[in-house]
């Protein structure tokens, strides 16, 4: 007997939790479909990741039927088949535009990407009255037909499909576009270098600690999620990007590469993870590196790194420490409080709170808000740790002026 619909013919290809997904993304409306004719249809499907899923079916009636289906999920990348498709093939028969020649070849034994084949055997269990439905197949069928002649069709379906408008044809050409653009010559991948500061890293080794990320090109053409880098030396001479080659190349080659003075970090016997540049490439690849955006600042070692923290440098004057005194009201105890200040637009003077500071480092170097700054004296970064880790100094009274004696021999 031949199948009413795509669904019913092809569904003893699917899981029953395929079965129940892909109606469920069908009635949600989370199918578009993009394409239809006589050789086969396109569509998207909105699953769980922000980009839709691209599916395409392709039909024949020769011989024999066949109906085979894609899809750049990745379960059908591991089985083959997917909840996608068979929310696709509700919406191709909904439609009401597939060939009847198609439906005419296909019966309840007929699997999706396989040709029908009448000697099949019905030792699977699944007989042909079973329904993916759960429930009265008629009642299912003539939902269909409602959708079909719109009389439930809902807003993203349309009767028929309509000519695309020349926006869409536009929009639909970026796609492409977009997919194509941001290869390499010999058509590998896009891969792009992220730098990460890690802050807790920063203090434990007294030094700018950079972690090494990637981010891959979907196969939508749209980039993906910020992963861990641990890569080779010969894995950077085959980088695809010429810019992010030499970048690594500087930031890498440019690092002390002992353990000793927290140079180079290495795991898995010899893949770089993590790279603590010398000052003689630190304002030329890591500026570089951060003028292109790809640099982020990290508060916490446990959190994953976001975009939204990239990193930059503040080009504004450097910070100098001040150290105000307070008497108490006994007048027996002296409490010191520190902050940063400096000097902008000539005679506006800018203070910065302790609690705002990330770190500071030995060699002046400052971290604010999600910049890198300076210390116009790089030994203050000493004092500034120092009122860091508690709520301040003091000192009787009396030992003031011994105080400043000690402090000035610091200075």
């Amino acid at each position: 007997m031949a199948a009413k619909s795509l669904a019913e013919g092809l569904r003893r290809s699917f899981t029953d939790r395929d079965l129940a997904a892909g109606k469920q993304y069908f009635l949600d409306g989370r199918v578009r479909v993009t394409r239809i004719d006589d050789f086969g249809a396109e569509f998207e499907v909105q699953g769980s990741e922000s980009d839709p899923y691209e599916l395409r079916l392709q039909w024949a009636a020769a011989s024999v039927v066949s109906v085979e289906g894609w899809c750049n999920c990745p379960r059908w990348a591991e089985v083959g088949v997917c909840k996608h498709q068979f929310a696709a093939l509700l919406a191709a028969d909904a439609t009401g535009q597939v060939p009847a020649a198609i439906l005419a070849g296909l019966n309840a034994k007929s699997r999706l990407r396989e040709s029908v084949d009448e000697a099949d055997d019905d030792d699977d269990g699944v007989t042909d009255d079973d329904t993916p439905f759960g429930g009265d197949e008629d009642a299912e069928l003539r939902r269909l037909k409602n959708l079909t002649s719109g009389k439930e069709l809902p807003w993203w379906l349309g009767r028929k499909v309509r000519e695309p408008t020349w926006r869409e044809r536009l929009e639909e050409l970026g796609k492409k576009i977009a997919k194509l653009a941001p290869r390499s010559d010999d058509g590998v991948k896009l891969r792009e270098a992220w730098f990460v500061v890690d802050a807790p890293l920063c203090v434990q080794h007294d030094r700018i600690v950079l972690s090494l990320y990637q981010r891959e090109q979907r196969q939508t053409g749209r980039p993906g999620e910020l992963k861990k880098l641990h890569v080779t030396q010969g894995e950077i001479e085959a980088w695809p990007d010429s810019t992010d080659r030499e970048l690594l190349r500087q930031l890498i080659g440019g690092s002390t590469g002992s353990l000793g003075v927290y140079g180079l970090h290495f795991r898995d016997g010899g893949t770089i993870s993590e790279v603590a540049p010398l000052p003689s490439v630190f304002h030329g690849a890591f500026r570089h590196a951060v003028d292109r955006g790809r640099v982020l600042l990290r508060s916490n070692s446990g959190s994953p790194p976001r975009q939204a923290d990239r990193l930059r440098f503040d080009d504004g004057p450097p910070y100098e420490l001040r150290l105000t005194p307070t008497l108490d009201k006994r007048k027996t105890t002296w409490r010191l409080k520190a902050d940063l200040v400096r000097t902008v637009g000539g005679d506006r003077q800018e203070s910065l709170a302790l609690d705002k500071l990330i770190f500071a480092l030995s060699d002046g170097s400052l971290c604010v808000d999600s910049a890198l700054s300076r210390l116009a004296r790089a030994s203050d970064a000493a004092w500034l740790r120092t009122f860091r880790e508690g709520a301040g100094l003091t000192l009787p009274a009396s030992e003031f002026d011994a105080f400043l004696k000690v402090a000035a021999s610091l200075a």
